[in-house]
């Protein structure tokens, strides 16, 4: 078996295990194992001075008013990958509370994507990006990962409201989204095997049972691209990804 597609495969199979235990009663708790599952499998890949948990990251509240607080916060945020070599605010267990400056990742897990969440859930994905690159000076990853594919109008749906988010919010907007196991986006801020070369695009895949083992590849490659680069045919298929490609949209963030 293809080893990107064992991953992905692993990923429906514990999924699958949780409904037949629960069986659609606790809603909340089948979400939650959900993000467990993929902390757990990107915390396999990833070294000890990167954390993985979920929570808020805080920052101090630059223009307070009277009755404000002297801090402002994100929203909860399902996977927060964070420097793990430096102090946190708050820890227990999986939860953290972080400042700004630790912040490397962040990640909505849904059981579902479709026309009824997915603005929702981007546009709540650049809210936290855009309140965190006002303090850090930089950007995180930024990424939507969702185990199964809902009702769409078209698939191209997906690659503009990137792009409406994107400049509404005048950023890069999400770096990688993974859309059932068979959906994959990218953004690419240089051309695919031409990195001297500017592209500005979000491109789009079909890559059959691969898009979520691409995704955490992708996410890996983020926080280490000169590691993962340098050994590209180490950790991605040899053929690639750009023969599957469905469409594209360029970012037109001014």
């Amino acid at each position: 078996m293809d080893y990107f597609e064992s991953i992905t495969l692993e990923l429906e199979s514990l999924k699958s295990r949780v409904n037949n235990f629960i069986e659609g009663q606790h809603h909340q708790s089948d979400g939650e194992w959900k993000e467990s599952v993929l902390r757990a499998i990107l915390k396999r890949y990833l070294p000890d001075n990167i954390g993985v948990g979920r929570g808020f990251f805080v920052s101090n509240n630059e223009e307070p008013k009277d009755d404000d607080s002297q801090y402002v916060s994100s929203s909860q945020i399902d996977i927060l990958i964070y420097d793990a070599s430096k102090p946190v605010l708050f820890q227990d267990g999986d939860f953290v509370i972080v400042t700004p400056d630790l912040v490397k990742g962040i990640i909505e897990v849904k059981s579902t994507i479709g026309t009824e969440n997915y603005q929702r859930i981007i546009e709540r994905l650049e809210k936290n990006s855009k309140l965190h690159r006002k303090v850090a000076g930089r950007r995180a990853f930024l990424g939507l990962f969702s185990y199964e594919v809902g009702r769409l109008p078209d698939e191209n749906y997906l690659l503009q409201k990137l792009q409406m988010n994107s400049k509404h919010f005048s950023s890069i907007g999400v770096n990688s989204a993974s859309i059932g196991r068979d959906l994959f986006i990218r953004y690419w801020e240089t051309k695919p095997l031409e990195p001297q070369k500017p592209h500005e695009k979000w491109h789009l895949y079909q890559l059959r049972n691969k898009a979520q083992a691409y995704f955490i590849h992708n996410v890996i490659e983020f926080l280490f691209p000169e590691s993962v680069l340098r050994n590209n045919e180490v950790w991605y298929p040899k053929r690639g990804k750009e023969s599957y490609k469905i469409g594209e949209i360029e970012n037109i963030n001014e």
